[in-house]
Parts: C-alpha cells; sequence; structure tokens
C-alpha cells in the first residue's frame, strides 16, 4: 500500500523516495510488505546487549552504603560528580562520552518478552511479531548498493527480520573463531561459479515472473547473494589482521574479540552490528557473577567506546548497551537479585545522545523511579530520532491495515535529546 512520506521531525530529508535502503532484492521484489521510506541520513547502530539482565546496582546506577546496596562500592569518574560502580574501573573513565539513563520502568519481568520489548518497542502477545531495532535500522539506513550485509549480530542467533523479511536479518556470527566456508573449493574454477550462480538466477527469474511479494524462492536468493558478499569480504573476520596490541588490550577472552570484531566491522563500513554477552541471570551469587562477568565486558566496552571516539566512527553511530530488565534491589537468601524492571539502567552514545550526561534518578535503595521516568515504548520511538528515522511512519503489510513502525502510544522523549 502506498502512503504519503512523512518528515522527520529533527532533519528535512528532501522530497525523494528512495528504495527502502536497498529494499529492492534480488528478482527486483521489494521484501514483504514493505512500504519504502524516504532515504535517510547516514546513521549507524551498535547495540551491546546484556543477556539475562545486567544488576544496575553493580553497573551504572550504585548505591553503596544502603541496604539495597550490596558490597560493592562506586567510584568516580570522567566526569566530575558521575558516579558508577566499582566492578567498571576502565568504563569509568570513559563516561564522558556516555549518556546514563537511570530511569527506566519497563514493566515487564520475564527475559524472552523483556528482550523483545527492549529491540522492538512492543509488548508480546499483539498477533503480529515486530521486526527488532537492528532490522529497521538496517533496512532504512544501508544503501541500496552497500557491498555488506546491513546487519551483524556477534554472538546471537535467529532471525529478527519478521515481516521486512530475510534481507534484512542479521548476518549470525560466532565473534570468538572464524566464519566457516568462506572460500570457493578448489575444485570449482570462478568461470564455473559465475556460470552456476548465472543458471541458477535464470531459474528463479523464471520461476517468479507470476509470483507475488517476497517468495521463498527470492528469500534462497538473498542468502545466496549474502553468501557471495561474504565470501568476497573474508578478511572482514579475520582478527588476525588486527595489531597484538589491540587483540591484548582488548582481551583474548570471549567478548573481548567480540568487541573488537564489532570495531573492525564498523571501520569496514557495516551499519548494524549487535554484540551479545550472555550470563547475567544472577539468582544466584549475584556479587561473584557481576565481579566475573563485568570483568570481562569492562575493559573491551571501554576500549571499543574510546576507540570509536578517537576514529571518529562515533560521529555517526549511535551506541546502546541494554538489557531485558535490571536485578531487584532486594538480595535474596541466595545472595542474588531476581528480576526487576520498575528502575532500571541503560547507557548511551552517538549523536544527539550527549555526552557525560546522567538522566533520570531512582531514590536512594534503588527501589522505583523519582525523576523522568522512560518506559520502552517512548524509548524506542527515541532511538529511532536519533537514527534519523520518522517513528511515526507506518509498514504496508499486504492484507492488514498499515501498522506504525513504532507503538503510537509512545513518543520521542524530547529531554533525553541535545
Amino acid at each position: 500500500m502506498s502512503r504519503t512520506p512523512q518528515f522527520s521531525r529533527r532533519t528535512a530529508l528532501g522530497g525523494m523516495l528512495g528504495a527502502a535502503a536497498g529494499g529492492i532484492c534480488l528478482n527486483g521484489f521489494a521484501p514483504y510488505g514493505w512500504t519504502n521510506p524516504i532515504t535517510p541520513p547516514k546513521k549507524r547502530l551498535l547495540v551491546i546487549v546484556h543477556s539475562g539482565g545486567l544488576s544496575q546496582l553493580e553497573s551504572w546506577d550504585p548505591k553503596p552504603g544502603t541496604a539495597t546496596g550490596g558490597p560493592c562500592q562506586a567510584i568516580s569518574t570522567s566526569v566530575p560528580g558521575t558516579q558508577v560502580s566499582e566492578l567498571l574501573p576502565q568504563t569509568s573513565q570513559q563516561i564522558h562520552h556516555l549518556t546514563l539513563l537511570r530511569s527506566l520502568d519497563t514493566k515487564e519481568d520475564n527475559h524472552g518478552p523483556g528482550r523483545y520489548l527492549m529491540l522492538s518497542g512492543r509488548r508480546e502477545g499483539s498477533g503480529l511479531v515486530f521486526p527488532t531495532l537492528p532490522c529497521v535500522a538496517s533496512s532504512f539506513l544501508t544503501p541500496a548498493n552497500h557491498p555488506l550485509p546491513g546487519y551483524f549480530s556477534i554472538g546471537g542467533a535467529g532471525r529478527e527480520a519478521a515481516f521486512l523479511g530475510t534481507r534484512f536479518d542479521p548476518v549470525n556470527i560466532p565473534g570468538d573463531k572464524p566464519l566457516a566456508n568462506l572460500a570457493r573449493p578448489a575444485t570449482i574454477s570462478e568461470a564455473a561459479e559465475t556460470r552456476r550462480q548465472a543458471l541458477r538466477q535464470r531459474l528463479n527469474d523464471r520461476f517468479t515472473a507470476n509470483q507475488r511479494g517476497f517468495s521463498d524462492t527470492s528469500a534462497y536468493s538473498q542468502s545466496f547473494l549474502q553468501a557471495q558478499q561474504l565470501m568476497q569480504h573474508k578478511t572482514l573476520f579475520d582478527l588476525s589482521q588486527e595489531s597484538p596490541q589491540d587483540i591484548e588490550r582488548y582481551g583474548k577472552h570471549r567478548m573481548g574479540q567480540r568487541c573488537l570484531l564489532a570495531r573492525r566491522l564498523l571501520e569496514q563500513g557495516a551499519t548494524c552490528v549487535q554484540v551479545a554477552h550472555e550470563g547475567y541471570d544472577s539468582h544466584a551469587e549475584n556479587f561473584n557473577f557481576h565481579l566475573d562477568l563485568l570483568e570481562q565486558f569492562d575493559r573491551p566496552f571501554a576500549c571499543l567506546i574510546s576507540d570509536l571516539a578517537q576514529r571518529g566512527i562515533l560521529q555517526n553511530t549511535i551506541v546502546l548497551a541494554l538489557g531485558e530488565f535490571g536485578r531487584t534491589p532486594n538480595i535474596n537468601h541466595r545472595f542474588g537479585r531476581d528480576h526487576w524492571s520498575r528502575a532500571w539502567s541503560i547507557a548511551m552514545a552517538g549523536p544527539g545522545v550527549g555526552a557525560g550526561r546522567v538522566f533520570g534518578k531512582t531514590n536512594d535503595q534503588g527501589t522505583e523511579v523519582t525523576e523522568d521516568p522512560v518506559n520502552a515504548a517512548d524509548l524506542y520511538h527515541t532511538f529511532l530520532d536519533l537514527l534519523d528515522i520518522d517513528s511515526t511512519q507506518k509498514y504496508g503489510i499486504d492484507g492488514h491495515e498499515d501498522i506504525p513502525i513504532a507503538d503510537p502510544a509512545g513518543k520521542v522523549v524530547e529531554k533525553l535529546l541535545v
């Protein structure tokens, strides 16, 4: 269904309609149900996901010396007057690049629904599965002739693009070991491979000539095209090409390698990158778990933020470090913290976010938000706005009324923007 394009609140985008940021797929079919948007200014996205639920009290919003604060102390940062947990000594020196959002109230205490809510801006159970933020961002921001896939998920898995189509699903890579099968078999010459692909393309074109929408054949064709792109850029994933100093600086453990690969991908022109760091569901031994996990996270994340800033990448890249929810202020009988979505924190960086800021506030015990509460729907609108994507646009889906790109009950958190 065609629609009159709407203009971004913050940027006049001109009057030319573009393809859906590369949304004209192989064989000339647009992704199923996607209405081509106006081509926006170039922005990129990096998302760090704390799978399981990072404790805000052991990270971005410590409460030392209180009944709920636990044993960890707070330390000073590169921003006078702002403190973070002592478990983040390296990141504490990069706070001048970050905004700490300490007033999230998302009201979703389950893992899957919490992750879905934070990455899609919608609650589960609407009857329609929505694409995640990196898929949406990729569909708008990746140029049609871009030589790389639009979205790499390091340590992630699964399909996330929903009705946007497989073109905008992530390329899932482990990050701590090379991608397999990136080289053409020695028994197949380049000329033979060219003939094979041409034959496959002709057969696909013949089959899809009378097909409507984004067929399974088009999806398979897109997969072949994506594989060919990766084979032509196989050194992109080779961390041995990074300096020994950088490999040592980021750390040779899994999270260190994932963050270094994220930097490498962004340097080489990737549009959207997501990095997973697992294991934060600390219902027991919360403090020992966070001591270990944040030691893995702290140095590579600090290196990544510092390098992105020094190399000019942060000037056009929105960085989000988020999870599914926070952890309970109350400490349970197993010395753990349970799920808590009423008052928790994330970190953000990039153009439009500001730097060295703390937004929102919780009370002395960390049990509730006392200033500038933010919900997930509003936050998702804000994420899109930071990427110069008009969140009031709608998806056109065959057989359905047009669906708003973001929850219409939400709105941009204007006070969060600079």
